[in-house]
């Protein structure tokens, strides 16, 4: 997991105008979608302008709004497809215990190659997995994408 700041940083100092200027984001993990050139990340940003990379990271029972954007793989700086992409489906899932969630996600566009999912809730330590969905549209054909990361939630540790 990587916190990702989202203020502004000059000369190497971090500029902030108050806390509302300056967000935070918990990095879940990736996902790639290697016949397109695209990785998905996966990260958090609610409810955690205030906190710092020091906090604890995923919190079990604690509800989450999910940011995935597609980025490309590596050194391209544009990726190597042409046509329409959709989030169709985010699968959050614990393959060893056969359930999901409590409850049924929504998947909301929010920009260019980027979705909100909302609410995300693990309610059990143990591996998750998490697999998207990506619909992708050329010239007249759709065809689906798979891309998948697994993410581990274990008990806090006694300090």
């Amino acid at each position: 997991m990587v916190f990702r700041s989202k203020c502004l940083r000059v000369l190497g100092v971090w500029w902030i105008l108050g806390w509302s200027a300056c967000s935070y984001a918990l990095e879940w993990g990736r996902a790639n979608f290697n016949a397109l050139g695209l990785q998905a990340v996966i990260e958090s940003v609610d409810a955690r302008e205030k906190q710092h990379a020091s906090s604890p990271g995923i919190e079990k029972g604690k509800f989450y709004t999910l940011q995935v954007r597609l980025n490309p793989i590596g050194e391209a700086k544009t990726p190597v497809f042409d046509g329409k992409l959709e989030l169709e489906q985010v699968a959050i899932r614990m393959p060893e215990h056969g359930h999901g969630m409590m409850g049924k996600a929504s998947i909301t566009p929010t920009g260019v190659q980027q979705w909100q999912v909302t609410p995300v809730k693990l309610h059990m330590d143990g591996r998750w997995e998490i697999t998207l969905d990506l619909l992708v549209t050329r010239a007249g054909v759709t065809q689906k994408h798979v891309g998948k990361m697994d993410l581990m939630l274990a008990p806090p540790t006694a300090a």
